[in-house]
């Protein structure tokens, strides 16, 4: 008895399983000219990403996908890329449109290749789903088949659905808009606010929503507007007040002060903060009032100056590198004596050879065989 009842409880098992997989792969019946949809559904995933093969792609006059979830990304013929920060359900559909001239019994299997991603971003192993397309021919009802053929047939046209149309032209003006601009002409911080809504109407470019697209035009153009312009003009005109001063004001201690200030006026420009920036035009025009207070300004009295070499020569102490022109190194001033005198031991030197070689030559030049009174008759 318990057999039995074991081999009843497999059977249904395994009929309930054939009646699944039948459903599964159940051809979808459609007439010539008629449309169909197929859908293909998967659960609970976070993102997907895959492509269509058709077996017998000429077998229908038209195809439209469509993305049926809540998922952001591009579902075409081009493949699928779908993406969301949560659990979903995906459903994608597509609309077939069989030829006029399609057959009775012609068919097509749509192959639907795809992989999934988890909350993480992993990606799990390549899966497939398939749905097939079977041209049917339309039964004739019984009054139908009463009556005399028609010589000539009128042939429906095909049933299309309207298709929705998206428009994008706000969006991508408020994009080429952006793209345009200048990142050294705004401040830092409004500058990387407008990237990432930059970032965001890029990647809605190819969404079906179009309040979403809609939003996302407003959202750019609010903040291209927020944008905050940089002004230099009260630190490049505090910088031009400093060196004014140098020559009026060269004794004040400050001075070096007032240097160190305009050294990092570079790096503030380069931060693109104007907040900085304008703090420190107010630190050099502060300088150079209390250089201004301290001491008087230069005039042609006959009170004497400090020289501006003086001053060039106590900076010199602070730097690494000596300035050249004019102001050399006075160190190197005390050579000339020693020159001096080693080019006068070396005239001295080559004098007294040459005066050496004069003498001796004058003696080789010089005859001195006696004269002795010859006569050739003595020597016969």
């Amino acid at each position: 008895m318990k057999i039995f009842k074991k081999t009843i409880a497999i059977l249904m098992l395994a009929a309930m399983a054939l009646a699944l997989s039948l459903s599964a792969f159940a051809a979808i019946d459609v007439r010539p000219g008629k449309t169909a949809a197929v859908t293909f559904s998967i659960p609970g995933i976070y993102g997907i990403d895959g492509y269509f093969e058709f077996s017998n792609g000429a077998l229908f006059s038209s195809v439209e996908y469509r993305n049926n979830s809540s998922m952001m990304g591009n579902v075409s013929s081009d493949g699928v890329y779908l993406y969301g920060s949560s659990k979903t359900d995906v459903k994608i559909e597509i609309k077939l449109t069989v030829s006029a001239k399609a057959a009775p019994g012609d068919k097509c299997d749509i192959t639907f290749h795809y992989e999934t991603s988890d909350e993480n971003g992993d990606m799990s192993d390549w899966k497939t789903l398939t749905q097939t397309v079977v041209v049917k021919q339309e039964e004739a009802t019984t009054e139908e088949q009463t009556k005399e053929p028609v010589t000539d047939p009128v042939t429906e046209p095909p049933v299309t659905e309207p298709e929705i149309v998206i428009n994008y032209k706000e969006l991508e003006n408020r994009i080429r808009e952006a793209e345009s601009l200048e990142a050294n002409d705004y401040t830092k911080s409004s500058w990387d606010s407008m990237l990432a809504v930059l970032e965001s109407a890029r990647s809605i470019r190819e969404s079906e929503d179009q309040a979403a697209v809609d939003a996302s035009a407003r959202s750019l153009a609010s903040a291209i507007e927020a944008l905050v312009t940089l002004d230099y003009s009260n630190l490049n005109r505090a910088i031009e007040d400093a060196h004014d001063i140098e020559n009026k004001y060269v004794q004040s201690d400050l001075m070096f002060t007032l240097f160190d200030k305009i050294g990092t006026a570079d790096e503030v420009k380069a931060s693109r903060d104007q907040q900085k920036a304008d703090r420190l035009a107010d630190e050099i025009n502060a300088l150079i009032v209390r250089i201004k207070e301290d001491e008087p300004e230069k005039t042609t009295d006959t009170e004497p100056v400090t020289e501006p070499k003086e001053i060039i020569k106590e900076v010199i102490k602070y730097v690494d590198v000596l300035p050249e022109g004019d102001y050399c190194n006075v160190s190197g001033h005390k050579l000339w004596p020693v020159l001096f005198f080693v080019s006068l031991a070396i005239s001295l030197m080559l004098g007294a050879i040459i005066a050496v070689y004069l003498i001796k030559r004058k003696k080789l030049r010089k005859d001195d065989t006696p004269i002795v009174d010859y006569n050739i008759e003595d020597d016969e």
